[in-house]
């Protein structure tokens, strides 16, 4: 006995299938970011933010620091050198290709030991002093949440 089965019903179980697989690739409480103790440095601090506005909170001189940031602030100065045919995704390819990554780095990379622009601004930061609060137990981020 042969069964026949409607390919809109196969079409809705494979739906299900793939939302239900979606589900369960949520952020859960294992993906947070965890530590005991406040960073030091700002590269490895504890990032918050959406995407346009942005934070990173450290530990700065026994101070709680919030480093300010927009994505928008950038100091964008003519820069002699920076405007040149090379500039490429398909002239950077073959660089690869040929394995000459050399020009690629002197093109991109040398102006910028040279010149301030364009570079990223920072925003701005608050401080707070923390020595009176006692000693960091333990910070978590919440990466479903956005919170800490």
């Amino acid at each position: 006995m042969k069964i026949h089965i409607p390919k809109i019903a196969l079409r809705c179980c494979l739906l299900f299938i793939l939302f239900s697989i979606d589900s369960s690739a949520q952020p859960q409480a294992a993906h947070d970011l965890v530590f005991t103790k406040l960073a030091t440095r700002w590269d490895e601090a504890i990032p918050l933010g959406n995407g346009m506005l942005g934070a990173l909170i450290w530990q700065r001189e026994g101070n709680l620091r919030f480093s300010l940031d927009r994505a928008d602030l950038w100091d964008l100065r003519p820069m002699e050198g920076l405007h040149r045919p090379e500039f490429s995704y398909d002239w950077i390819l073959q660089q690869v290709k040929k394995q000459d990554y050399k020009p690629v780095q002197q093109y991109f990379d040398e102006p910028y030991e040279h010149w301030p622009a364009p570079s990223k601004i920072p925003g701005g930061a608050l401080e707070f002093a923390i020595d009176n609060l006692g000693e960091v137990k333990a910070i978590r981020l919440d990466i479903a949440e956005a919170i800490l």
